[in-house]
């Protein structure tokens, strides 16, 4: 919500809490909506949302620690070792 308003889109959340809540709705009935207040801004909301939705997520790629064990970006500490993962920077 807050890349909508950021982008000056009036907005608002219904059904947030009731995905928790036991009852006899379906699961469609209990996801979360998101209403964009103004109807002409439908359509820039929607390219927003889109572009969101499309966006590659940055790996860092594997890296080798010190010792020499090679390990996959999500670790940041070397289960050989111990030794935390160099940031550059």
């Amino acid at each position: 919500m807050s890349l909508l308003e950021g982008a000056e889109i009036p907005c608002m959340v219904r059904n947030a809490d009731l995905s928790m809540a036991l009852s006899e709705l379906t699961p469609m009935e209990n996801a979360p909506e998101i209403w964009i207040l103004n109807d002409e801004d439908l359509t820039r909301a929607r390219e927003i949302v889109g572009t969101w939705r499309t966006a590659a997520v940055e790996d860092p790629g594997s890296w080798v620690c010190r010792c020499g064990e090679t390990l996959e970006s999500q670790f940041t500490s070397c289960w050989q070792c111990g030794r935390e993962r160099k940031r550059d920077g």
